[in-house]
């Protein structure tokens, strides 16, 4: 495996629209965030993106997807810690995000979940959770600090 992880191209909205489609995430509006994803290639192939959103201090990790066949060999990890990496790079204190399928892989990397009434602000007003995650989508968070 060849694995790159780079910033998003503009031009890249397609694919990665497409693969989250093919998870069965919500891919309606990576445009308005494109400038804060990351996508991972091995070889020519995109085959991971996970983006963020910044609330100050808080970052939301959103649209986190790795192609079927190359899941369980450390590439999501790889790819979370670049995203991690960003976001201490724009001075994010804490992170949040909003899961149906990956709750053990984010547990492992040290975050909480926690019961919707005690949500922070920042989740709240993103359209993950105001439009997109049904309401049975698990809240974590996590301190970088």
């Amino acid at each position: 495996m060849n694995i790159r992880i780079e910033p998003m191209k503009h031009s890249q909205l397609e694919t990665v629209a497409a693969l989250l489609d093919d998870s069965k995430l919500p891919s309606e509006d990576v445009e308005e965030h494109w400038q804060n994803f990351l996508v991972a290639f091995n070889g020519g192939q995109l085959v991971g993106a996970v983006g963020l959103e910044f609330y100050n201090t808080d970052g939301f990790v959103r649209s986190f997807v790795v192609a079927p066949s190359l899941r369980n060999n450390g590439l999501g990890k790889r790819l979370y810690d670049a995203a991690v990496s960003y976001a201490r790079s724009k001075s994010v204190a804490r992170l949040g995000l909003l899961t149906n399928t990956a709750e053990k892989f984010f547990a492992r990397e040290g975050f909480q979940k926690i019961e919707r009434e005690r949500m922070p602000e920042f989740i709240k007003q993103t359209k993950e959770f105001t439009t997109f995650c049904p309401s049975s989508a698990v809240v974590m968070v996590k301190n970088l600090s």
